[in-house]
């Protein structure tokens, strides 16, 4: 990884680590859509379960829920996530955790930045 990746005009999903999570994710598109990918036990089912526990200057554009628990079906639920991912055109994933388990060089110009396929490879979720 030694060229910066400029994410700038594409599809990006960022996991969302924070304690509590509003979701698994978001997803931010090329035209600026922040869309929040949720599961039943993480986060708002709908944007009006969104306008409710989110305050306003961060609610998302959209959200999309993933009505599996991951906890007790993993497996269905990264696949699902997978294919949300791709119907949302996602070319990059910014994973902070997985990219802290498998390199030492944070200083890196790409510090945490996959592609899609290359964080599905790593994760081995395909």
């Amino acid at each position: 990884m030694s060229d910066k990746i400029d994410t700038s005009g594409s599809t990006t999903f960022h996991i969302d680590y924070r304690s509590p999570p509003s979701g698994i994710g978001n997803i931010t598109t090329k035209d600026g859509k922040n869309i929040l990918i949720t599961e039943i036990d993480c986060g708002p089912k709908d944007m009006d379960q969104a306008k409710q526990f989110i305050k306003e200057e961060y609610w998302p554009d959209e959200v999309i829920h993933i009505p599996i628990e991951s906890g007790i079906n993993w497996q269905l639920a990264r696949s699902t996530l997978i294919n949300v991912l791709d119907e949302q055109e996602v070319e990059y994933v910014y994973d902070s955790e997985l990219y802290y388990e498998l390199y030492d060089d944070y200083d890196s110009p790409n510090a945490c930045i996959f592609t899609l396929k290359n964080w599905i490879k790593e994760h081995q979720l395909g």
